[in-house]
């Protein structure tokens, strides 16, 4: 059954009383959206626990610890709130792209020999490599399900294609691992596909369902894709500089697969030869995990990490910039306030 519509104020509503969410506040924007995020967190719930199995009972309540920011769920009712109103339909769709999120990670753990995903651990480490595969199928199963349920075959046909994409950059990544001579384009093109399509499809459908016109849609894409680049590429600063105690996951994983992250492209195109050479023989064999610590200090050493993260900044700012197609409103505040953390987060 439907969860009936929650009355949001229009943009443009001069009624609107709402305040805009102060800068890096994430609580704020989350009090923004409160009662629809609440309506998203109890259908995802029914969504993770819809059988009377007691095994999947127990892998879909393990998953379900994975709770993080919200990201995506948090920019389909963003989109939608700043460009029209909400309604049930938003917290429907949410879910969809959040499990499929989550299917990602469960296969991405399993790709990587993760143990520790926000601070718990991972379905590989406790139940074995099967299993994952086979929750994350079940979880991608569940999104589409979810998503069918809104009768929108135009919604439906959009998120197969997403899907699709997803699936595509992570093929690409795997092709390129142990790459030494991957070049930035290539980087960005994987990580367009398997990170910020969704992200941007998050954007885009919030909009959609809410009825904006389609060149405002199609700035909700452009404004979910840079973010979800930027949002990576940050991912694939930490897993080279952070700290696991911090980040609450397992980091070091794309060295030790061999994957090829921005932070090295450029190491490996300035450092000189003597530096690059034992780069690109960590990359070559596998070895990255232990070597960690030795290409940390020369991608500091370097100015590598300053570099992505300029880069990074880039595509926020771009970001920001396609916000221009909306009225100035509380809910177009906190997608800045948004674009901004995704760059700042340790998580």
């Amino acid at each position: 059954m439907d969860k009936p519509t929650i009355p949001t104020p229009h943009p443009q509503d001069k009624g609107n009383t709402l305040k805009s969410p102060p800068q890096g506040r994430l609580e704020d924007i989350y009090q923004l959206v409160g009662p629809h995020l609440d309506a998203f967190e109890s259908t995802y719930r029914e969504l993770l626990r819809p059988v009377s199995n007691n095994y999947i009972r127990l892998l879909t309540d393990h998953v379900s610890t994975y709770q993080g920011k919200r990201l995506r769920p948090i920019l389909v009712l963003l989109a939608g709130a700043a460009t029209g109103e909400l309604g049930s339909d938003h917290a429907q769709i949410a879910c969809a792209v959040e499990a499929m999120h989550v299917a990602t990670l469960v296969h991405d753990d399993v790709l990587d020999e993760a143990d520790m995903r926000r601070r718990h651990e991972t379905v590989n480490a406790k139940w074995g490599n099967e299993v994952s595969v086979l929750l994350g199928d079940y979880l991608f199963s569940r999104s589409f399900v979810q998503c069918s349920q809104l009768g929108r075959a135009e919604v439906s046909t959009r998120f197969s294609q997403i899907s699709t994409q997803v699936c595509e950059g992570e093929l690409l990544q795997i092709a390129e691992r142990n790459n030494a001579e991957l070049d930035e384009t290539r980087y960005l093109r994987i990580i367009e596909l398997k990170t910020a399509s969704l992200t941007a499809f998050a954007c885009e459908v919030g909009a959609h369902l809410s009825d904006a016109r389609p060149e405002v849609c199609e700035a909700m894409y452009s404004f979910g894709r840079h973010i979800g680049i930027a949002f990576q590429i940050a991912d694939d600063c930490l897993d080279i500089v952070g700290e696991e105690k911090l980040a609450g996951k397992s980091l070091g994983t794309d060295l030790q697969k061999g994957k090829v992250t921005l932070p090295l492209i450029r190491l490996l195109s300035i450092a000189p030869p003597k530096v690059t050479q034992q780069v690109a023989k960590i990359i070559s064999s596998g070895t990255g995990h232990a070597d960690r610590a030795r290409v940390e200090s020369w991608v500091r050493e370097f100015g590598c990490v300053e570099h992505a993260e300029d880069r990074a900044a880039e595509h926020v700012a771009a970001a920001k910039k396609t916000l221009a197609v909306l009225p100035t409103n509380p809910f177009r505040d906190a997608m800045e306030t948004l674009a901004d953390f995704v760059i700042r987060r340790s998580v």
